[in-house]
């Protein structure tokens, strides 16, 4: 151990594999230390106040005093439409009283190795995925349970069919009702906007003060869960305007979604709106 705490300011518990050292796990007869290790990764596992768990960094464990970590059971799962594969594993309460915790992480290649390869199950449900959808339609998504290694991160999305949703137990999902996707129907753009308070009777959304969004690339849109575009003609504060001096049309909507150069085809399809007129800087 002499060697590992050169490292302890660096090194997680999950490091200690990398440089070739073994994290020591209790004996199967041992008293429970509350310290709980997953072997496909190497990370320890410590209870909360909060009454669930972190996986806590190397100097965490030596303060602690390098208590033995009881081994955790993993099963290796997937969703039908998925590549990915997920440790899913159960934690014991943290007090008397309380419920196991579920946990589950992707697991790399490098991690799957480690495991022996093991063919993953088809899973109806993963723990910590989240189903979620947003105000312009009816389509639910489900997220992957977030990548520990990363921090979250922003976790791609797959869109559900009726039957998938049903499969994972219909759960209820969590609704963003102040996120929309919209597209134009004079442009193929498709955009995200938050900040909608409301709809109009019209049933254009009612837009906050700092409403804000952004014309996403098709990668973005694709990492959403491709959802499917609320096409409207305009939104609440749009604007075409051009430079006195210039014939180049821009179109502006909520904070951050500018269409710019608009295209001869898009102003056609638009109905050759007039545009707002603004005098160039001198």
């Amino acid at each position: 151990m002499t060697i590992v705490r050169r490292f302890a300011a660096t090194v997680t518990a999950a490091g200690c594999l990398l440089l070739g050292l073994s994290v020591p796990a209790a004996p199967a007869s041992a008293a429970d230390s509350g310290y709980y290790v997953t072997e496909f990764d190497g990370y320890i596992w410590h209870g909360t106040a909060a009454e669930t768990y972190e996986h806590i960094s190397y100097s965490q464990w030596a303060s602690a005093g390098f208590p033995a970590p009881t081994r955790v059971d993993v099963d290796y799962v997937r969703y039908s439409w998925s590549p990915n594969i997920f440790a899913r594993f159960t934690l014991p309460a943290t007090w008397a009283y309380g419920e196991p915790v579920e946990k589950a992480s992707q697991v790399t290649f490098g991690e799957w190795r480690t495991a022996g390869y093991p063919t993953p199950a088809t899973a109806s449900w993963i723990p910590e995925s989240f189903v979620s959808g947003h105000s312009t339609s009816d389509e639910l998504f489900l997220q992957d349970p977030p990548l520990i290694k990363t921090g979250g991160g922003w976790v791609p999305s797959h869109k559900l069919s009726y039957a998938e949703w049903v499969a994972i137990g219909s759960p209820e999902p969590h609704i963003f009702n102040y996120q929309g996707f919209f597209r134009y129907g004079w442009t193929d753009k498709i955009f995200v906007v938050g900040g909608i308070e409301g709809w109009e009777p019209t049933g254009l959304p009612r837009l906050a003060g700092n409403a804000g969004g952004h014309v996403l690339t098709y990668d973005e849109w694709v990492h959403y869960g491709s959802p499917t575009p609320m096409v409207v003609d305009s939104l609440p504060g749009d604007v075409l305007w051009k430079w006195d001096a210039f014939p180049t049309l821009y179109y502006q909507g909520p904070q951050g979604v500018e269409i710019l150069f608009l295209t001869w085809d898009e102003w056609s399809r638009m109905g050759f709106r007039t545009p707002t007129v603004r005098p160039y800087p001198s």
